[in-house]
């Protein structure tokens, strides 16, 4: 299955779609190739159907790295195994069932999620989901470093059932609509659609998240030194002094608001990964391919290529025109 592009060097978001019925056979479509948009290389097995015939549909928009779906069947069960691939890169995937209950096996535990509720994986660890009965279900897929949380506050979400409330239901289900006429054709934009789930996702963990307190006042000053920085970017002079002094705080502070990230490096930390995230996001996007390594460099605020590239190469093992030439569709 090769994904579609424009013709004019920018790839298009696309709907994918399968129907089955086990009485005619497959209709449209192949299940393993649909499902590997949304759960990579992952196997999809152990489909247990009823006495009588069963049907399946399901439906994918997938962008370049990011993909949403939705689909429905009355099977009486069907398990999707996934285990780590280095190659897919880690991803985080947000399902939600309207009828089923899910029984979940990872890490030699069984937990159960009801219908109606929230799960978030990870492809970074081995598990199993038994999708118990007829159900109607949605999933969005994004890339794990696309979503700009703390490693521990991601984590602390992962594997258990998350009750979401009928606003945020809404903004999963009305992303793919239900039917494929209303789907717009050739509008998407790949990259801009990737950008989109990746807000989603990280609106559906903000929301679902701990909440409330003094770690609620912590977490929003946080939230906005995070997105200080995002927006600057491209200052050169971007620091945790210059950082510290736009918000009328100390150094100290900024350390203890950082402390909890997970992964070292704290807020000097942060700033570098944010920087290579955002060369990342530029390398794939479209719009930018016309532009320099020394131009990306420059809205990521380094005023040396030769140091950006070698940062890239340690973030990535990869210098950043071999990552983009990698990452462009052919």
């Amino acid at each position: 299955m090769t994904h579609p592009s424009s013709g004019q060097g920018a790839p298009l978001s696309a709907v994918y779609a399968l129907e089955f019925n086990s009485a005619k056979g497959p209709v449209d479509g192949d299940v393993e190739q649909v499902a590997a948009l949304l759960i990579g290389r992952a196997r999809v097995e152990g489909v247990l159907w009823g006495l009588k015939p069963s049907s399946a549909r399901m439906r994918v928009r997938a962008g370049l790295s990011a993909a949403i779906g939705s689909g429905a069947y009355d099977l009486d069960r069907c398990i999707w195994h996934v285990n780590p691939d280095d190659e897919d890169g880690e991803w985080l995937l947000f399902t939600l069932c309207a009828t089923a209950e899910r029984t979940v096996l990872v890490n030699r535990r069984r937990l159960i999620v009801p219908a109606g509720q929230l799960m978030v994986s990870t492809s970074s660890v081995p598990h199993s989901i038994v999708h118990n009965g007829p159900n109607e279900w949605w999933a969005v897929r994004v890339d794990a470093a696309a979503v700009h949380l703390p490693h521990r506050a991601v984590e602390e979400l992962l594997f258990r059932p998350l009750p979401v409330g009928e606003l945020l239901t809404r903004l999963v289900v009305n992303t793919l609509p239900g039917k494929p006429a209303d789907e717009p054709s050739g509008e998407i934009d790949a990259a801009g659609f990737d950008h989109y789930l990746a807000g989603l996702a990280e609106l559906l963990l903000r929301s679902v998240g701990p909440r409330g307190g003094s770690a609620r006042t912590g977490s929003t000053r946080r939230q906005e030194v995070e997105r200080f920085i995002r927006q600057h970017l491209a200052d050169p002079g971007l620091s945790v002094t210059s950082v510290a002094s736009a918000h009328a705080v100390s150094r100290r502070r900024l350390y203890q608001l950082f402390e909890d990230t997970g992964e070292g490096g704290g807020i000097a930390e942060f700033i570098r990964h944010s920087r290579m995230e955002r060369a990342r996001e530029l390398l794939d996007d479209p719009a930018h391919r016309g532009e320099s390594i020394a131009q990306i460099a420059a809205r990521c605020g380094f005023v040396n290529a030769a140091h950006f590239t070698r940062l890239f190469r340690d973030a990535t093992g990869l210098p950043p025109g071999e990552y983009r030439r990698r990452r462009t569709p052919q």
